[in-house]
């Protein structure tokens, strides 16, 4: 706290400078006590008020900025230093207080929500996109900017709850897992001190409900309908669509396809590990119809991306996309389906089209036993992935090709 002290006038305060080698200078008012002006090495001068909270030597020492000395008069300076000490003296803590609304800010809903995106982008978590979608969604736009501290575990739950009572258990079971995983990342960076979700568990299932089997595959006559459906939409949605439907892949690492990925001359789809949600690099054979589609697809300017989406950033927000795509399906008669449904069409139709299973579950990048991997994932036998992935494709376009075949016929008619 050393310095001078000296009754400080705008000359004084303009005349003022830090000695060299200094980190700071400082020079105590001796009109208002309390009020310093702090000189740093860059010339910048700043007011601040000291002083200490609670009696004694040994009571906690405060420094609170009152502003620049360039932008408020040493009058004013005086005042407001007045004003905090007259605080002070009545059990006030202004730099305490200021800190602890600071703090509250940060510690509100969406500033975490932000803090917990950029460490997700830190660490590369390839589907951050979606996981902030769905908390800013479900979360932050119901609830409000709300302090965590105040978020109880009634709120959570009644909200995951009104998710699932609006037709979509699947995004409440989505929203409760990444919801707790948020919370917890919350607790561990000192924002909460302990995430109100930390011990719930997912009530145990029934004998019914562990016999039902989740989604369902596609049948041979949907197939047209759904590409058909997809070339009504935009792009380069109804493209991404169809790919999904020719390879069977997981939607978020189709989304993150990029054409430094992809080699057309080749027919192969390499997949970074970074990316995949095995951790492992995942090459996929392209057949002739899924090249042809990528060689006549219009490509972003400014993206790596295959299928970018706003802003040329990965493609998410399927809650939005997705219902004009319900409405042209159901119009056909077609079951409620979802996006991961086409990959378990494809897995289906492989079998039904006699593919040996561990070829099959190694194109679509499913786990197999470590021996089962060291027999089948090496370069000789990349050509029995080629042949079922061509024999995939050629059994949707077949489909496809039948019904618009009948189609021309009845118009001939």
């Amino acid at each position: 706290m050393a310095g001078q002290r000296i009754a400080l006038t705008a000359q004084r305060i303009e005349g003022a400078s830090c000695p060299p080698g200094a980190r700071q200078a400082l020079v105590w008012d001796s009109v208002q006590p309390g009020l310093v002006l702090r000189i740093y090495p860059t010339g910048r001068k700043v007011f601040l008020t000291f002083y200490r909270v609670g009696s004694g030597r040994r009571a906690p020492q405060r420094w609170d900025q009152i502003g620049l000395a360039d932008a408020i008069s040493l009058k004013d300076a005086r005042s407001a230093a007045k004003a905090k000490l007259g605080a002070v003296a009545k059990g006030g803590d202004p730099a305490g207080e200021r800190r602890a609304e600071a703090k509250r800010q940060r510690d509100r809903l969406e500033p975490a929500l932000d803090a917990y995106e950029a460490d997700l982008e830190r660490r590369k978590v390839v589907k951050r996109g979606e996981v902030l979608s769905l908390l800013r969604r479900e979360l932050l736009k119901p609830l409000g900017n709300v302090d965590l501290a105040t978020l109880t575990r009634n709120d959570l739950v009644k909200r995951i709850g009104e998710v699932e009572a609006s037709g979509r258990p699947g995004a409440a079971r989505e929203l409760r897992k990444v919801a707790a995983v948020f919370l917890g990342w919350c607790a561990d960076h000192g924002k909460i001190t302990a995430s109100p979700l930390a011990g719930w568990r997912r009530q145990r299932k029934t004998r019914a409900e562990r016999l039902e089997r989740p989604g369902r595959a596609l049948a041979d006559w949907e197939l047209p309908e759904l590409w058909k459906a997809a070339d009504t939409q935009g792009w380069p949605f109804g493209l991404y669509l169809k790919m999904l439907l020719l390879l069977g892949q997981r939607r978020t690492e189709t989304a993150l396809m990029a054409w430094s990925d992809v080699d057309l001359d080749q027919g192969v789809w390499t997949v970074p590990p970074e990316i995949t949600k095995s951790g492992r690099l995942h090459k996929i054979p392209l057949p002739p119809q899924a090249v042809a589609i990528l060689r006549t697809h219009k490509r972003a300017a400014k993206s790596d991306l295959v299928f970018p989406g706003r802003r040329n950033q990965p493609m998410t927000g399927w809650s939005k996309r997705l219902p004009a795509l319900y409405k042209l399906t159901a119009k056909a008669e077609m079951p409620r389906w979802t996006l991961h449904d086409l990959r378990r069409t494809v897995r289906t139709g492989l079998g039904r089209l006699g593919v040996d299973r561990v070829v099959a579950e190694l194109l679509i990048d499913h786990a197999i036993s470590d021996e089962l991997a060291a027999i089948y994932d090496r370069g000789d036998y990349w050509h029995l992935r080629v042949e079922a992935a061509g024999r995939w494709a050629d059994h949707v376009m077949g489909a496809i090709e039948a019904v618009d075949q009948v189609v021309s016929l009845r118009a001939a008619q």
